[in-house]
């Protein structure tokens, strides 16, 4: 959900108390090592657990106040009183904000601060101005995140005056018009629609937020110490899946189904491994600091029940079958139309599952080795998963399984005890979260408005949930090992025990969240925001008021209303180990670290690298997975039904067009580069909307007609495609709640700041446009599945469909048997599944 924080001057006004702030950075302090303020933090004994749906704002005194229901002492906060005389307060403006434009419009080139730091050129029209706290120029060259998050161009609104103004500027020139000094603006709508990492620039000048701080490890650094142990992991996995090729021995058997041999610890952990993918782990920890705990641990959430649910309905039922690929019981129950149908909608889903896998993989390829761009990262990832796998196929993929998801496994869950018990869990009380951040909130799942002033994309994340638990056990690659187990009993196991892996990996995973956001968070020296955005519903905490620098929560905000999440900063995380890396300032102790003490994180570099090697192991234990499904499936159940062909050449054929399907999911993961956990949702979003509840007709439903079985998974997977395109969606996921807002553009005019501010009279929507965020993205995924039922059902009643049609399309076949000794088929045999004849 796209939320908006604002440190807001309080990172300026608070650095001067608070000794050694952010020593890495600074080399000087604007104020007197004496000076300090007092950190004690008498909140009331109220649990912060009531939260409301919009933070209203009492006053009960100095730095006091009761903020959502809860009594909340900021004084920890506050701007040090030897600042006050030196501050140019203006009663009209009611904030104490030393070098914001507004308030110091004509500094000279000879003003100084109160430790005598001399003013820079900072260009028209805000000519001299301070250097931020960490001595960087005023307009920030530090910015590196290109795109925003949680806006898009056609979610950004202007005021009217921007829109109806004769004298409207060019985006390249200086000013917003009559109404304001001129002034260079990066809000996106006035520059193309598109943001940029000059989004920043003007951060300090315009909302007295420090500038962006580097980050400490150069690319070298990470060549040397990360690079170098994913070349090897991932030489060490090709080469064991080359080595498969020989145990193949050019049977069938062998490459699909693993000679229907896989013992239950080999099963549990190719089970896990193939769940436990790139989106569980980089996606899952990516949504968990984008957003909060329940939209990372979504994904392995919903594909924990999955396994549950198959373990219960499907493992054995389909074991027992002795099938070759899972379309092959639709053949068998619905006749060929039914099994090509599947087959083409299992082959589309996974090219997205295989995508959303080399998302994952291609961003630690690009971010370890500095590629700059993504794309290489997706291509070299794609041809490795593809080298092994294709050599070697079930075989390959168990084998290389067991080395990945072991020692993955316990890479994450490792690594992940070592952050928990040394990193903050969270960033606490700052000034983006006036009430705190907690590392996960229980009401996440049950309140829109719980994560205040977080937007909760509450509606997404539950869809997201029923399409992983019930479209996942419609997927061919889980199924496959499945049929791959040595017997019925050994299948079901497997699935239980490879569930409890995925919950409890999957929650460790989630858990690193909570750490990323203190350390990279709004609240964090890294933050980067759009300077030019407002936000009336957000709540941020600053030193305002012209007879004292108090610290108190301001309702809304007039510029850097939007933070940029790091897209990196996970990795960022894992992977920074020198004394100065993920500093974190505690204001007033809820960050576990103290009252006002500052410290550093260094990640210990050997369980870093283990923990990076767990997700390219992840996305490379579900990546040749898919592969192997989308080739089997597409040479044995699509492929031969229109075009036969003699047995001994299945494998060649399988083969080669795993060639083409590596290339469509490269093609599909360079179109998304940035979504490491979107791809899987849609993924199973396809197989549950026209392929689930035919699933459960094939196995547990005798007397199902064939053209209804045909006509519901039709129904269901198109409709799903007419809806993708007819509900109003903006690709921001956020459907209920009041924080469900756009963003408006940033207020520099007194007037209509005074306005904002609630000082002047007139219309809030005029200075800060915004309106309410209604995507219906997963009222599809619900809908389309119920249209498939619905089908099944009335074809099923129609007495005008025969129970047993004429046409060989919709005739039960029986699957075609291997032949040891390579074989051969029949036409018949190959083509219609009639017969099978003995070599």
């Amino acid at each position: 959900p796209p939320f908006a924080f604002a440190l807001g001057p309080v990172m300026l006004l608070v650095q001067p108390a608070v000794s050694g702030f952010w020593p890495p950075f600074g080399q000087y302090r604007w104020a007197d090592e004496t000076v300090r303020v007092s950190h004690q933090a008498k909140r009331a004994s109220i649990e912060r657990r009531k939260r409301r749906q919009l933070l209203e704002v009492e006053g009960s005194g100095p730095s006091e106040y009761i903020v959502g229901g809860v009594d909340m002492d900021y004084s920890s906060l506050d701007c040090p009183a030897e600042w006050l005389d030196l501050l140019d307060s203006d009663p009209d403006m009611g904030a104490c904000l030393p070098w914001q434009e507004l308030l110091n419009p004509t500094v000279g080139a000879d003003f100084k601060t109160p430790l005598g730091v001399g003013m820079r050129w900072a260009g028209e029209p805000y000519k001299y101005a301070a250097p931020d706290p960490f001595g960087a120029d005023p307009i920030c060259t530090t910015g590196t995140i290109e795109d925003c998050k949680y806006s898009t161009p056609e979610t950004r609104d202007l005021p009217d005056f921007l829109t109806t103004t004769k004298d409207l500027p060019d985006p390249n020139t200086k000013g917003w018009g009559a109404a304001n000094d001129p002034a260079t603006r990066s809000y996106p709508t006035l520059t193309g629609g598109e943001c940029t990492k000059d989004d920043s620039a003007t951060q300090w000048l315009d909302c007295g937020i420090p500038c962006p701080a580097p980050f400490e490890m150069t690319t070298k650094d990470l060549q040397i110490s990360f690079g170098t142990p994913v070349i090897i992991f991932v030489a060490l996995c090709t080469v064991l899946g080359l080595v498969a090729l020989k145990k193949v021995g050019g049977k069938a058997e062998n490459y699909f189904v693993a000679g229907r041999s896989l013992s239950l610890p080999v099963l549990a952990a190719t089970l896990a491994g193939q769940g436990i993918d790139g989106s569980g782990t980089m996606g899952n920890v990516d949504l968990a600091y984008n957003y909060h705990f329940w939209d990372g641990f979504a994904l392995p959430f919903g594909i924990g029940w999955s396994l549950v649910l198959v373990g219960i309905f499907f493992a054995k039922p389909l074991n027992d079958m002795k099938l070759l690929t899972l379309p092959d019981v639709f053949g068998r129950r619905f006749g060929p139309a039914s099994e090509v149908a599947f087959g083409v909608f299992a082959i589309v889903s996974f090219i997205c599952l295989f995508g959303s896998n080399l998302v994952g993989f291609g961003k630690v390829i690009a971010y370890v080795f500095g590629l700059g761009s993504p794309y290489a990262g997706i291509c070299i990832a794609g041809c490795t998963v593809w080298a092994y796998t294709v050599a070697g196929g079930m075989l390959s993929v168990a084998y290389t399984d067991i080395v990945q998801g072991c020692f993955g496994y316990l890479g994450l869950l490792v690594g992940t005890a070592y952050v928990y018990h040394n990193f903050p869990r969270a960033p606490g009380v700052s000034p983006g979260y006036p009430l705190g951040d907690k590392n996960a909130i229980p009401e996440g799942m049950s309140d829109p408005d719980s994560y205040d002033p977080i937007p909760n994309a509450i509606f997404f994340n539950w869809v997201t949930i029923i399409v992983l638990a019930l479209g996942n056990v419609a997927a061919i690659d889980f199924q496959a090992r499945v049929l791959a187990a040595k017997d019925g009993t050994t299948a079901r196991r497997g699935c239980f025990i490879a569930a409890a892996l995925v919950f409890l990996i999957g929650g460790f995973t989630s858990a690193n969240g909570g750490a990323i956001r203190a350390l990279y968070g709004p609240s964090s020296p890294h933050a980067e925001f759009v300077a030019d955005s407002c936000s009336r519903y957000i709540t941020v905490i600053g030193c305002f008021g012209s007879d004292s620098c108090n610290a108190v929560p301001l309702s809304g905000v007039p510029t850097c209303g939007e933070w940029k999440p790091d897209p990196f900063a996970p990795l960022k995380m894992i992977t920074c180990t020198k004394d100065t890396c993920n500093y974190f300032l505690d204001f007033d102790g809820s960050g576990g670290f103290g009252a006002g003490s500052e410290t550093n994180h260094p990640m210990n570099g050997f369980l870093g690298g283990w923990m990076l090697i767990a997700i390219v192991a992840a996305c490379m234990s579900t990546g040749d997975g898919s592969i192997l499904a989308m080739g089997t499936c597409f040479s044995h159940n699509i492929l031969r039904r229109f075009a036969p062909f003699e047995q001994s050449k299945l494998l060649r054929i399988t083969r080669i067009s795993t060639v083409f399907w590596t290339a469509l999911s490269i093609g599909i993961a360079c179109a998304v580069p940035d979504q490491t956990g979107y791809l899987l949702i849609v993924a199973f979003d396809i197989m549950l909307a026209g392929s689930v509840i035919p699933l459960f007709a094939a196995v547990y439903w005798p007397s199902c007609k064939p053209i209804a079985a045909f006509a519901s998974i039709m129904a269901g997977s198109f409709s799903r495609l007419i809806l993708e395109f007819a509900l109003p969606k903006d690709r921001l996921l956020l459907l209920l709640g009041d924080y469900a807002q756009t963003y408006g553009a940033g207020i520099y005019d007194p007037n209509m700041l005074n306005i904002f501010l609630g000082k002047a009279d007139g219309n809030i929507d005029d200075v800060c446009p915004q309106s309410k965020l209604a995507d219906y993205s997963g009222v599809d995924s619900l809908v389309a599945p119920a249209v498939c039922g619905l089908t099944l059902i009335l074809f099923q009643l129609l007495p005008c469909v025969p129970t047993e049609s004429k046409s060989w399309w919709f005739t039960k076949v029986e699957p075609v048997e291997f032949v040891e000794g390579g074989g051969k088929t029949t036409e018949a045999e190959a083509g219609r599944g009639i017969e099978t004849e003995a070599a």
